[in-house]
């Protein structure tokens, strides 16, 4: 049997949905927003102003759909998760910051655990990437009460460019797959990837071992 490891959700305030969020959802002021099926989250750790109208343009394409967008700010100092009201407002979507005191703060054990793994690069690029794997941990125990009715989560890098997101959306929808990537890599096609060693503990029981970069990818809600 396969245990399962639940980390206990401490330390962070559960926050109500921005204005913002509210606002662009066509006179709906509740609490929740039942009628979202979908999540698209974009991490980001720097804010250019053509990515804000992007993010806009964005915005109002998954209006078209039962997906919205969320914004994810990533600040190495911030404590907590707190919402961007300005920013919310210019992209008509959610948008919050969070940092690695934030997991510090609620989760102790994988902020230890992140920070070693962070420090073993030098390229400041590759140690964010250890911290953003902790960005929908934070923003579901923030805001993840206001989606109940949520099925799945996208996670797309900034650079990644969608032309239509509502009619991809409705492209995906044909599948029900927990799991949708661009692809997969097996241990096979690449036994040196750096992880299967790093990893073996977890690994020594899994028959079929694969990898996949996350530049865009859906997964099913983790609730």
């Amino acid at each position: 049997p396969h245990s399962l490891c639940v980390i206990p959700l401490t330390n962070l305030r559960v926050r109500a949905l921005p204005r913002a969020v509210l606002a662009s959802e066509a006179g709906i002021r509740g609490p929740v927003l039942p009628h979202v099926e979908q999540l698209v989250f974009y991490a980001h750790h720097g804010l250019p102003s053509i990515d804000l109208r992007l993010f806009r343009h964005f915005s109002r394409q998954l209006r078209q759909s039962t997906a919205r967008l969320w914004l994810m700010l990533y600040r190495q100092k911030e404590t907590g998760v707190r919402p961007l009201t300005n920013i919310s407002w210019m992209i008509e979507a959610g948008a919050c910051v969070w940092g690695n005191g934030t997991v510090r703060r609620a989760w102790p054990s994988v902020f230890a655990r992140t920070s070693e793994m962070a420090a073993s690069t030098t390229d400041p690029n590759h140690r964010r990437y250890w911290w953003f794997h902790c960005t929908l941990l934070a923003w579901n125990h923030t805001y993840g009460h206001a989606y109940p009715k949520a099925l799945f989560w996208w996670r797309v890098e900034p650079d990644v460019l969608v032309a239509e997101w509502a009619s991809f959306i409705r492209l995906a929808d044909t599948s029900h797959s927990d799991v949708l990537l661009p692809n997969f890599v097996t241990a096979k096609q690449h036994p040196t990837y750096p992880h299967w060693q790093r990893n073996k503990h977890l690994l020594a029981g899994v028959p079929r071992r694969e990898w996949a970069c996350l530049i865009c990818g859906r997964n099913g809600h983790p609730n």
